[in-house]
């Protein structure tokens, strides 16, 4: 399958809105079974969120492999903390002219939470509702192309990011 159609198929099976995440929110990724060279948290900005995953950017000097970790979501200065939620890794590429240094490279990592419990849902949606920017977004389907902004009182409205 090529790349085209790959992220057709994505941004077609996605069900949830997507919001975009306020200033000050991060996550801590740990790995769930350490693998030698590779048992360092990964500690990144939230870009946005939903019911079912989130994306992050984060700074690394290597391409992790796609497997499974627990995150927190830490909210900066405001006590908020959801902790050890199950997380899978759908997908980890390098953000194109966005380089941090020789030796290291800002990434974009895209997860799908697991199962959660009754507390850690219930905190989620508190997070999404009290600390996005309230705008839901889900992706149109392929074919169908977003409106254009027109500068009067129409809201903007973001992209879609495959998660």
């Amino acid at each position: 399958m090529d790349n085209v159609n790959k992220r057709k198929e994505l941004v077609d099976r996605r069900q949830h809105e997507r919001f975009q995440v306020r200033d000050g929110a991060f996550v801590v990724l740990r790995p769930r079974s350490p693998i030698l060279g590779q048992d360092v948290d990964i500690v990144g900005k939230i870009i946005d969120i939903s019911q079912a995953g989130l994306v992050l950017r984060y700074v690394s000097s290597q391409e992790r492999s796609h497997e499974s970790f627990e995150l927190d979501i830490v909210l900066a200065g405001n006590g908020f903390r959801l902790n050890g939620v199950p997380v899978k890794t759908i997908s980890d590429s390098q953000m194109a002219d966005d380089a941090a240094s020789n030796s290291t490279t800002v990434r974009r990592r895209g997860v799908q939470f697991g199962t959660l419990t009754e507390q850690q849902t219930s905190q989620l949606e508190r997070f999404i509702r009290d600390h996005t920017n309230g705008h839901g977004w889900v992706s149109p389907p392929a074919h169908v192309k977003p409106p254009r902004p027109s500068g009067r009182g129409f809201p903007e409205r973001k992209m879609a990011i495959p998660v």
